[in-house]
Parts: C-alpha cells; structure tokens; sequence
C-alpha cells in the first residue's frame, strides 16, 4: 500500500514526500473525536476525516468493511478493532487518497510535466502546496 501511494507521487521513500503531503495524506486517513469499531459503522456512511475530506465506509453483510476515497479502488479493513488506549485502529491494505493537490495533480500529469517544470524553477511549489484555493490555468506540454 505505501509502494503504491509512493510510485503514485514519483517518491522512493516517505522522506521523499514533500511535508504538507505528507501531513494531508496522514490525516485524511484519521478520524477524530470518536473511537468507531467496526460495529459502529454502516455501508455508505459517510465520515469526514481529519483532514476535512470524507470517506465513505462500504460494509457488506459478512461484516468486511471497505472505506472508499477518492480513488477507483477502496480499501480494505484485513485487521479491525485493535483496541488501544486512546482509540480503536483498523489496518487497511492501502493508503487512503483524498483529491490530489493542485501540485500532486501537476507533478503527476506527464502532459504538464514543462509547467510542473517551470513552477520548480520559479520556486513556486511551496505557495501552491499552502491551504489555496487556488486556481491554475496550466499549459499543456504541446501549447
């Protein structure tokens, strides 16, 4: 699941993870305020995770949780209710991904791979990773 979320930002490893993804991609798979078993939650409940994004919990008749994000696969509780101290942790078998950043969506766009290029040049990668909004009208690589 990290490979993944790494291939998909072009890191080889987390120290590689620019510190305002990072911190978006940690809350968004964190959900505070309540310490929710797997009992507690209903197919198509919708919770909205630290980060302000929601989740969509997906739970079948068997019980088998599935949290839908913002991507085509969902991910898939393997180990529920690990009772802790201060709350309950689910493991998933994949990083859960909320909507990309305006600089996620770039960097990860070969077609505007010339702007993503430009933007580095120009020192501008730390505005557009800040809080926004902000809106890019971004030259494809042919225009």
């Amino acid at each position: 699941s990290f490979e993944a979320y790494l291939y998909e930002l072009g890191a080889n490893s987390i120290s590689d993870i620019s510190g305002g993804d990072l911190l978006r991609m940690l809350l968004y798979q964190t959900v505070t305020n309540v310490a929710a078993y797997t009992d507690d939650l209903s197919d198509g409940q919708v919770i909205t995770t630290a980060s302000g994004n929601n989740i969509t919990i997906l739970k079948e008749d068997d019980g088998t949780v599935n949290i839908a994000d913002h991507t085509p696969t969902p991910g898939g509780v393997v180990d529920a209710n690990i009772t802790v101290d201060n709350g309950v942790i689910h493991v998933t078998n994949k990083v859960l991904l909320s909507d990309p950043t305006v600089v996620q969506l770039l960097a990860n766009t070969p077609n505007l791979s010339k702007f993503y290029q430009a933007l580095e040049d120009a020192d501008l990668i730390n505005t557009l990773t800040g809080e926004g909004p902000f809106t890019v009208f971004a030259p494809a690589n042919w225009a």
